[in-house]
């Protein structure tokens, strides 16, 4: 499937938002070996949440979430637009910390995907976990 996309500028996006990302997780905890994060962006507002892993360890929450990686990940989602407007709504960054490995996922369907809540939690953070 074809999308038309402002390439150039969504790519830049995609790197200011892991570097933001590492850069939120490091000021508030630095022992992490990857990274899951997730944005939903619907309705002018962002939520993003995730968790950090230690190899062999159980998923913690992870320290982002601040105002500009929100504001990137709206930018992201502006930028990835089709022709009719519609974009993806959620989204699932994934960083390695050894290899500096991003890998970015998206859905266009199902802005719940990759929500943690009450039913999932005991599963879906470890789905998420960077392989």
């Amino acid at each position: 499937m074809s999308i038309e996309t402002d390439y150039d500028r969504a790519t830049g996006l995609v790197h200011e938002i892991g570097a933001q990302i590492v850069k939120e997780q490091a000021a508030g905890d630095d022992t992490w070996d990857s990274l899951a994060v997730t944005a939903i962006v619907a309705g002018g507002s962002v939520q993003i949440s995730g968790y950090a892993y230690e190899d062999g360890g159980r998923p913690r929450p992870a320290r982002v979430g601040s105002g500009p990686l929100a504001d990137r990940f709206e930018e992201l989602c502006k930028a990835m637009q089709k022709p009719d407007g519609d974009s993806w709504k959620t989204t699932l960054v994934q960083i390695r910390r050894a290899s500096g490995k991003l890998t970015i996922d998206y859905d266009y369907a199902n802005p719940l995907r990759w929500k943690v809540t009450p039913a999932n939690l005991a599963t879906l953070p470890e789905e998420m976990r960077p392989i």
